[in-house]
């Protein structure tokens, strides 16, 4: 993926400088460049060409939500949150926005109404295997533990090897002192990734980057 994400800095980098693309397809540059900044970890440069591509294309909803990732991983929940919330006011149907929001939220503290967006997730997108994880850790926090199981089993059943979703039942199962149960779901845990580490504190929250457009770096620009 880093060898991908070079060629992608390399070939963007060298369209900005060559000029003369007209602004929508300069937008789709910078935002590729942004998208590869991304995949090497370096946020403040990918915010940068996000916010270039997002004033040559203000209603770009995608790069409104990858740039709410980079502020995301950044620590900086609640700007994140001001673009997913721009994101989702430009495309009202946009399920991966509305769950990347309800991680922001959640990170912040507010997990009511993190759940209410990953509940808008799951109703947009009923296959969003994450959304459920996600939601289950919510309601986890929220001491409301068989419903946090509830939407662990149906992440798992759309996804058996969603190792997540395992490590996250049987904290829930130890939580309903269920030990025979959690017991089952941790040996899961560690069969799919015997690495995944402490499988019983591990709980991260990904957020969700639309992907890069893959413009033609060969071509001239016109």
């Amino acid at each position: 993926m880093d060898g991908d994400a070079d060629i992608s800095l390399a070939g963007c980098s060298a369209v900005i400088q060559a000029g003369g693309r007209d602004a929508a397809s300069l937008a789709d540059v910078y935002y590729d460049r942004g998208v590869a900044y991304a995949h090497k970890s370096r946020y403040d440069e990918s915010i940068q060409d996000y916010d270039q591509a997002i004033h040559l294309s203000p209603d770009d909803a995608q790069a409104l939500n990858n740039r709410g990732v980079a502020y995301t991983h950044e620590g900086r929940n609640d700007r994140a949150i001001q673009d997913y919330d721009q994101a989702i006011e430009r495309k009202p149907g946009y399920a991966e926005a509305f769950y990347n929001r309800g991680i922001a939220h959640h990170r912040s503290g507010d997990i009511d109404l993190a759940i209410q967006d990953y509940d808008q997730a799951i109703r947009l997108k009923p296959d969003f295997v994450e959304a459920f994880n996600n939601r289950g850790v919510a309601y986890h926090v929220k001491h409301q533990y068989d419903r946090a199981i509830d939407d662990y089993d149906q992440a798992i059943r759309m996804k058996p090897d969603l190792v997540e979703a395992f490590n996250n039942r049987c904290l829930a199962y130890l939580k309903k002192l269920q030990y025979d149960r959690a017991n089952l779901d941790f040996n899961q845990t560690i069969r799919l990734n015997k690495d995944y580490g402490n499988a019983l504190v591990n709980r991260d929250l990904g957020a969700v980057e639309a992907p890069a457009r893959r413009l033609s770096w060969a071509a001239s620009p016109p």
